[in-house]
């Protein structure tokens, strides 16, 4: 078997938290958002795949004009901040 490396791509994200909930909505152009039952931030979110649900502490990936919701543990797998 080939092995395969990812090809590397900048992309512009943000964590979600309650702070910044807000004004991540409004850079993803999310549909809705506020707390859920749990009193966690939450944005939902059509994305090129369907609708995506981000909550606290999850990324959202905006890589060219498409944006994608990925937990924490996933995005460190792949991304690392460009200095």
């Amino acid at each position: 078997m080939k092995q395969y490396e990812r090809i590397s791509t900048i992309a512009e994200a943000v964590r979600l938290t309650a702070e910044n909930a807000e004004d991540v909505a409004r850079w993803c152009h999310a549909d809705n958002w506020g707390l859920n039952k749990e009193g966690t931030p939450e944005i939902s979110l059509m994305t090129i795949h369907d609708w995506m649900f981000a909550l606290a502490g999850d990324w959202i990936v905006k890589e060219g004009d498409i944006f994608v919701v990925m937990t924490n543990e996933f995005f460190t797998k792949f991304y690392k901040e460009v200095e």
